[in-house]
């Protein structure tokens, strides 16, 4: 730690103020936790002021501690040469128990801290003056697992590593138990690939990474689920890259070193991982190379306050997945199968039985889309706007600018001969023909596109995939986007065959009928695909239903051709033969609809939505699928909301829709338009019983800053396309959720669905309702902080309960605008009374505001409304 007492001096003597004694607390060498003082001008906003101090400028030190436990700390007296040592104290604030000090040298005090529970204010005060303050905060000790996967054989020690590792973390006291894997081979992949340079500000997976980590989760599936994964590979293309691991993720890659600098690249990567952190430079911080950060480069060991506060926060999550990628579940209209097959049409088995030979990794709600272009015309030569650019293309325009060129100086002539004025005539012709010319050429180049559609195959070949083994197609295959028919209507299967080194796609219903038949030695290795229907037919169980989800059916046929066994499975490769005929109990499925994932993670929402407006990106919108976790962290992190739910509710089963699309859908209609709101809109007020937010002058015009109203802020105009759109997409997750409740046939209509959506994911959840209406029983709808809330309508007779929480808004009337939610401007759902709204309590006050009150890690008082009141969430 740099001691702070050289930038103090400094400080006091540009000041003039050497005649006032002053004390500034500093690391002490031999401590135990963390400290942090200001020190770069760039983080300075972060530590809180001194107003009365004997020297201005003094921002606040921090000082952590272990939870009930001591550590040491110096205090340096600045201008302390007539100071008498017996009038100086150091107190507690909260307590008032004086601290007693040891003078290790002239002017530099050492403090044995007390074991304490609380944060607390520690204060040096010299003859009834205070002359120096110390903030110092308590942590309970927090164990984190890292497991470490070498791809090869080094020489590591786990136990120093460890305990280097561990002095960093220490300062946040949170401790790291390491433990090394054995080494991961597999014959995918090559142990001495370099990794490719992956995105520098931490958001995603490279595809090798994806495929690293799907080959070791194949392999190990029960691996802990709690826990953090770094790979030990040989390094990245960037020579001078050490690690890399995504923001809020499990999961990173580190450069095998067995120097000091692969503590330092842990500690880092789980800097980004596990404290969610940001490169020290970034947002505005100071110069790379001037700190001695552990975010910093090269690495140092320090970490700020706020960095322990990041550690320490509740939103941790231990997913191994970026928020950009497809996670496979099983839901979607369309469920992929993969093999390898003889030339006779039989399974490869290669040294298993049938059920490991054919892999079903995922389910889609689109078919893959694939080109095979034997046309040198239309052989794409680049992409432009996601459109194939080829030689046809130039061809054309080529063309159409030569046959505009020679049509133009006809009509020029035509024009010189039938007006008097033809100057003003072949103005407006050259003007149109500017216009004109590169509208006709889009169209041109849509019109070839079309042409597209020739080579695209719905079965048959695929050369893009020759050669590659099965578990690298499955790969390929799980990053093929259909951009061209994003979502399927009905149920059915893609099959994805290899036949030696070819593979080839084919488009199935969604059951499957493999014909299992006994080899030469009596066993029964020799299967078949003979059949497919959108149909679950069993004839030994006189069973025959309409299939509502993929299932795989063998049947056993002996040597006279009829069938011995039939069996059935699902697509997740589950035996459900049995379950055809055992009664269907009633269950309870919790289902939460999240609303808009903003790129960001923070402390807060105020935070996530500052970042986008620097960086202006977007998630992609909604895949429609549906989860049985918390696949995107959305409501689990922020004090576990969904938790507390599924422990008052009780369901069987809980689901997760991602209810997520741009703002361009919501009333803002855009980021821009959302950002420049949110700038302008005034901060929760101080006084809460004197407010100065009614009237906003920060609103710009072309004249200047001009006064309005806050209310009138507000986006109230409904968006109904926005709103629509969402709603239909909602119909897809609806359909999915249907599928999953009816693994077996016509399973649903007994059970009861409690639904809680946020934000966006109203409008979601209500597609979800039309789709499953009549299909099940609905119990109790938790709508809180809807968006474009009029936009919909409950119909409250079918469920019951419906209840609708949010800020108090009403132009003229409600809370004070410093407090509504401007996030979605919270006015009545349709079809719901005013009985049914329940407002954030005023006792809440701090967490309010144009961000908070739409926050929904606030949202917890809803679980805290007592029996008997409105808007309380009934046990089950």
């Amino acid at each position: 730690m740099i001691l702070c007492a050289l930038v103090f001096k400094i400080s006091a003597q540009s000041t003039g103020s050497s005649a006032a004694p002053v004390v500034f607390f500093e690391a002490h060498p031999n401590q135990q936790f963390g400290f942090d003082a200001s020190i770069h001008k760039e983080w300075s906003s972060e530590y809180e002021t001194w107003d009365n101090a004997p020297q201005k400028p003094y921002k606040i030190p921090f000082k952590s501690v272990g939870f009930e436990q001591t550590d040491l700390v110096n205090a340096r007296l600045i201008n302390g040469d007539t100071l008498q040592m017996d009038s100086l104290v150091f107190r507690i604030e909260e307590t008032n128990q004086l601290l007693l000090f040891v003078e290790k040298e002239e002017g530099l005090l050492m403090l044995e801290l007390p074991p304490m529970n609380r944060n607390y204010l520690l204060k040096a005060i010299y003859r009834g003056r205070e002359i120096g303050q110390l903030k110092v905060i308590p942590y309970k000790l927090r164990t984190e697992k890292v497991y470490l996967i070498p791809l090869a054989a080094s020489k590591v020690n786990i136990d120093s590593l460890q305990a280097k590792v561990n002095r960093i973390y220490r300062q946040a006291n949170v401790q790291i138990q390491l433990e090394l894997l054995p080494v991961f081979e597999h014959e995918e992949w090559d142990a001495a690939t370099l990794l490719d340079n992956p995105s520098a500000i931490h958001e995603r997976y490279s595809n090798q990474m994806h495929d690293l980590r799907d080959l070791y989760l194949e392999r190990n599936p029960n691996i802990d689920k709690k826990g953090y994964y770094l790979f030990l590979v040989p390094g990245f293309v960037d020579p001078k890259q050490h690690g890399y691991m995504v923001r809020n993720k499990a999961l990173g890659f580190v450069k095998v070193d067995n120097s000091p600098k692969l503590s330092l690249a842990i500690a880092r990567q789980l800097g980004y991982g596990m404290g969610f952190f940001k490169d020290t430079w970034m947002d505005q911080g100071p110069e790379k190379g001037t700190t001695r950060n552990l975010m910093d480069i090269p690495s140092g060991k320090e970490m700020r306050a706020k960095q322990w506060s990041q550690l320490r926060f509740t939103s941790h999550s231990y997913s191994l997945f970026d928020n950009y990628e497809d996670v496979r579940t099983n839901n979607g209209f369309v469920a992929y199968y993969f093999w390898k097959e003889k030339k006779n049409g039989e399974l490869d088995l290669g040294k298993g039985n049938f059920l490991a030979a054919i892999k079903h990794p995922y389910k889609k709600n689109y078919l893959s889309y694939h080109l095979n272009i034997d046309n040198i015309l239309f052989e794409p030569l680049f992409t432009l706007g996601g459109h194939f650019i080829n030689s046809l293309h130039f061809v054309m325009v080529i063309v159409v600018i030569v046959l505009l060129f020679y049509f133009g100086r006809k009509v020029t002539r035509w024009i010189k001969i039938r007006f008097k004025r033809h100057r003003l005539w072949r103005f407006g012709w050259r003007m149109l023909q500017l216009c004109a010319t590169p509208y006709v050429i889009y169209l041109l180049m849509l019109f070839i596109n079309l042409g597209y559609s020739w080579f695209e195959v719905r079965s048959g070949n695929l050369n893009d995939m020759k050669g590659l083994s099965i578990n690298r197609a499955i790969g390929y295959m799980a990053v093929n986007d259909n951009e061209k028919h994003p979502s399927e209507v009905d149920l059915s299967s893609e099959l994805v065959i290899q036949t030696g080194k070819t593979w080839r796609k084919e488009e199935r219903m969604p059951v499957l009928y493999f014909a299992v038949r006994k080899d030469k030695d009596g066993e029964w290795t020799k299967v078949r695909l003979h059949d497919h229907s959108d149909s679950l037919v069993l004839s030994t169980r006189e069973y025959a239903q309409k299939a509502e989800s993929h299932y795989m059916v063998f049947n056993y046929i002996n040597d006279a051709g009829s069938f011995e066994q039939q069996r059935v499975f699902n697509h997740a490769g589950n035996e459900i033969t049995d379950k055809l005929d055992i009664p269907d109990p009633a269950k309870r499925i919790l289902l939460f609809v999240n609303g808009y994932r903003p790129t960001s993670i923070g402390h807060s929402f105020e935070e996530n939505f500052a970042d986008i407006q620097q960086n202006g990106l977007e998630f992609p919108d909604s895949r429609n699928l549906v989860y049985t976790f918390d696949r995107y962290e959305y409501w689990k992190p922020w004090n576990a909301i969904d938790s507390k739910f599924e422990k008052r509710i009780n369901p069987s089963e809980t689901f997760y829709a991602d209810g997520h699309f741009s703002v361009s859908t919501s009333n803002h209609r855009s980021l821009i338009n959302f950002t420049t709101i949110s700038a302008a809109y005034p901060k929760r007020c101080s006084n809460k019983k004197k407010h100065h937010c009614y009237t906003n002058n920060s609103a710009k015009n072309l004249l200047g800053n001009r006064t309005v109203r806050t209310a009138n802020m507000h986006r109230t105009r409904p968006n109904k396309k926005g709103f629509r759109k969402r709603l239909n997409s909602g119909h897809i997750a609806g359909r999915n959720i249907y599928q999953m409740l009816n693994e077996v046939p016509n399973r649903s209509e007994n059970d009861t669905i409690y639904i809680v959506a946020h934000s966006m994911g109203y409008a979601y959840a209500l597609g979800i309702i039309e789709e499953l209406r009549g299909k099940i029983q609905f119990g109790t709808f938790y709508i809180i902080a809807p968006e474009n809330a009029s936009a919909g309508k409950v119909r409250l007779s079918e469920w019951q309960d419906v209840w609708q929480y949010g800020s108090r808004f009403q132009k003229g009337k409600g809370d004070a605008p410093c407090l509504l939610d401007g996030v979605a401007p919270q006015v009545r759902t349709n079809g719901l009374r005013n009985s049914n709204r329940i407002y954030i309590p005023e006792k809440l006050y701090k967490k309010k505001g144009f961000f908070d009150s739409h926050f929904i890690g606030y949202y917890t008082w809803v679980l805290d409304i007592e029996k008997g009141r409105r808007g309380y969430v009934a046990p089950h």
